[in-house]
């Protein structure tokens, strides 16, 4: 500058003057660019950073979308469950399907068998009432015969007494008329005296006969005819019962009266085991109606049960479709949140981070070595961003622009003057 002239000293004050800004300007502009560059990679940060708490909430299930994360989860999870155990209930249902139509296959068969058998036990009881009535008639029967008999042997009896009781006292009195008639007639009237000796001691009919044949004295007419049909009833009694004998024939009667008792016993007998088919044939029946009705409304429960199961099934069905559906939804939730992250994770591809727990790298050989992370590990991408972001931020705290911008400035000018 010395050696120069004023005139070129100011015209090169000048140049530099000119220079000066020219470098002023383009420092300014460059503050203004680094500073452009900085509220960018700050609003990139901050997205970065809410992203990134957003993705941990989420994961940790703290905000609105991470609780409807963990629902889905959970409704996944419920949805599962209650379709494996539709399908159970399904198999299930199917096997009793299954056994009603195979019983139902054999009930009809096993029906008719059970109607062949009341059939069976209603005829036999027909069989056994027939056979009580003509047991009970045949009893009544000889019930009436035996008091028929037993009246009419008792009355013969008691007529017959009579009878010769009357007898007798005719008897006496002709024998004192004898008597008394002997000193008349001398040895004349011996003969019938003994005549009716003969035939007080001989049967008492034999003494009726004769007396009739003698034209007996005070036996009327009327007498007459009762003998005649006490003497015919003794010979049909002698007719029906095979005996001549008097006493045999008592004792026939006496031995009807334990026939009678044996023929109640018979009876009683009878009638219990009467009563006893009245309670199995009863008891067969109600068993016959029971199983009748039973296996109607069996088979109408079984057809409700079944159509309650199908709806049961069908209303399943439409829950898993919806459980489907609400998967889907989490799954395509998920695969943006993953596509987020995974974007987030490529911006930040170019910053590297110093080995620590949960980072994706580590020093080998004094190289930082990248590992290989899953994608699928959503969390531990989330760390990885956020631990780059806080050096970033570190790195960007450390600097101080106002130096780095004069260092430029400086080395600028340096290079203008070095190229002149």
């Amino acid at each position: 500058m010395a050696n120069k002239t004023g005139a070129v000293a100011i015209e090169l004050l000048d140049y530099r003057t000119c220079d000066a800004k020219k470098k002023l300007n383009s420092m300014k502009h460059m503050i203004v660019q680094k500073e452009k560059k900085i509220e960018e990679i700050k609003s990139q940060y901050r997205e970065i950073t809410e992203t990134i708490e957003f993705g941990n909430a989420t994961y940790a299930g703290t905000n609105k979308e991470g609780k409807m994360l963990r629902n889905l989860e959970n409704r996944l999870d419920k949805a599962r469950l209650k379709y494996h155990e539709a399908e159970h209930i399904k198999k299930t249902y199917e096997q009793i399907k299954e056994k009603l139509q195979d019983e139902h296959l054999t009930y009809e068969h096993n029906l008719d068998l059970l109607e062949k058998q009341v059939k069976a036990t209603q005829s036999e009881v027909s069989e056994l009432q027939q056979m009580y009535n003509n047991a009970i008639m045949a009893k009544d029967m000889a019930q009436q015969e035996l008091r028929f008999q037993e009246e009419h042997v008792a009355n013969e009896r008691r007529r017959r007494e009579m009878e010769l009781t009357n007898m007798r006292k005719i008897a006496e009195g002709k024998k004192l008329a004898s008597d008394k008639s002997d000193h008349q007639q001398g040895r004349e009237s011996l003969p019938s005296v003994d005549a009716q000796s003969e035939s007080i001691q001989g049967d008492s009919v034999g003494v009726v006969e004769r007396i009739q044949g003698t034209g007996g004295i005070g036996i009327t007419e009327e007498q007459q005819m009762k003998i005649a049909k006490y003497e015919e009833s003794f010979q049909i009694i002698k007719e029906v019962t095979g005996l001549s004998d008097l006493d045999q024939i008592v004792k026939r009667f006496e031995s009807q009266g334990e026939t009678l008792r044996n023929l109640n016993n018979l009876r009683d007998k009878a009638e219990e085991q009467c009563h006893e088919l009245r309670k199995q044939r009863d008891a067969l029946r109600q068993e016959f109606e029971e199983l009748k009705y039973s296996g109607e409304t069996e088979l109408e429960s079984v057809n409700q049960v079944m159509r309650q199961h199908e709806e049961e099934a069908q209303a399943e069905a439409e829950r898993r479709v919806k459980c489907q559906q609400n998967v889907e939804d989490a799954n395509r939730l998920l695969i943006e949140c993953k596509t987020g992250v995974d974007h987030i994770y490529d911006k930040l591809s170019f910053l590297s981070v110093k080995a620590a727990k949960s980072t994706e790298h580590f020093i080998e050989d004094g190289k930082e070595v990248e590992q290989n992370i899953d994608n699928s590990d959503i969390p531990e991408m989330l760390k990885i961003c956020n631990n780059k972001l806080d050096e970033l931020m570190d790195s960007l705290n450390d600097v101080n622009i106002e130096e780095q911008l004069n260092l430029i400035e400086q080395e600028e000018f340096h290079t203008t003057n070095t190229k002149k």
